[in-house]
């Protein structure tokens, strides 16, 4: 099946594995990780895993509302340096849980989208033997830009949905950016070295990180990454062969996206997903909180994308936006 799906879609490589009884059982890595350098996909090779990110995000939520430190039904400004309103219905206030069900009015906007502004991206290139450096933008500024009225981002008609807070689905990376601010101003702590010392460590995911220059740090080579690649299209086709490279990519809404890693760490994770918030004797969430995490939140009709999966109906976390197969069937 994985190389009938490397055929028919023109893709480099990917890696697949399978989790059974909070163990991962089976592993293997299929094509290229980079053409150029003519390595081959492992189950240990580094991939960039976009909005599966937003999965830790979720989880490190409910492990501080656990601890007391979050309400998810309170304000989410009570928690912040900042008020984040909607410029059109500021008395509804934005709370957690409606950013974690993509409720909250948040939108990313064409300037977010497109990554038109200036120092917010980064972009080093799998070329390079040394490193380069991560972007420099913060998190928290780039949020205040976005949300705040005066920000050099803001745009009320633009970066808020026309509705107020709670009422409609909008799937939103800068909504979910801000949990990683959230996360931030109660810990004291970055949300990055956070999820490394409450996450990523005690589930022993050891080359999992969001920047670049902390696989650098800890001695993780080129050779583990697979370059990811820009699909071009063929003339009077609709599809073409995904063989131009971007290279090493992240942006500053890290909690929404960005975090790379690899089927056999990932594995981990899902296996404390599977062990209802404990894996290897190492226990996140306890298991009342689990539970809540994958109720249902949420009645309105989620928009028809080929993304989100019925399990947004049913999970506090964006958390299982992009798992194929629902929590509880998870063995």
């Amino acid at each position: 099946m994985a190389e009938w799906l490397l055929r028919q879609t023109s893709t480099a490589g990917m890696a697949c594995g399978i989790v059974k009884r909070g163990e991962l059982v089976w592993s293997r890595g299929f094509g290229a990780a980079n053409i150029s350098r003519g390595t081959q996909v492992t189950p240990d090779t580094i991939f960039p895993i976009a909005s599966v990110t937003k999965t830790i995000t979720s989880v490190a939520m409910h492990m501080l509302t656990e601890r007391g430190m979050i309400d998810l039904d309170a304000p989410i400004s009570d928690y912040l340096s900042f008020r984040v309103a909607h410029p059109r219905y500021g008395d509804t206030e934005i709370t957690p849980r409606m950013i974690l069900t993509h409720h909250s009015s948040i939108t990313d906007a064409k300037v977010w989208l497109d990554k038109e502004y200036d120092g917010y991206a980064g972009c080093i290139a799998f070329s390079a033997a040394a490193y380069e450096g991560d972007h420099a933008a913060d998190l928290e500024s780039v949020m205040r830009d976005y949300l705040v009225p005066g920000g050099r981002l803001y745009d009320a008609a633009s970066n808020f949905a026309d509705c107020p807070p709670g009422v409609k689905f909008h799937y939103s990376n800068v909504a979910v950016g801000l949990l990683g601010v959230l996360v931030q101003a109660v810990t004291g702590s970055g949300f990055s070295a956070w999820c490394q010392e409450n996450i990523f460590q005690p589930l022993g995911m050891r080359e999992t990180f969001w920047f670049y220059e902390d696989f650098v740090r800890n001695g993780v080579t080129m050779d583990k990454f697979a370059m990811p690649y820009q699909r071009r299209k063929f003339p009077g086709t609709e599809f073409g062969a995904a063989d131009i490279p971007v290279g090493f990519m992240n942006y500053p809404e890290i909690s929404a996206g960005n975090l790379y890693t690899s089927v056999r760490e990932l594995a981990k994770f899902v296996g404390m997903l599977a062990g209802r918030g404990e894996s290897g004797g190492v226990r996140l969430l306890q298991e009342s909180t689990f539970e809540s995490m994958i109720s249902k939140q949420a009645d309105s009709p989620i928009a028809r994308s080929p993304e989100i999966t019925h399990l947004l109906y049913r999970s506090t976390p964006v958390s299982y936006t992009h798992l194929t197969l629902p929590t509880k069937r998870i063995v």
